[in-house]
């Protein structure tokens, strides 16, 4: 499973929007 790097990834980019993790 590459959840870990979606997380990482994706995190970084719409953290902004979705701030909630």
């Amino acid at each position: 499973m590459g959840w870990n790097s979606c997380m990482r990834r994706c995190a970084a980019g719409w953290s902004r929007t979705y701030r909630r993790f």
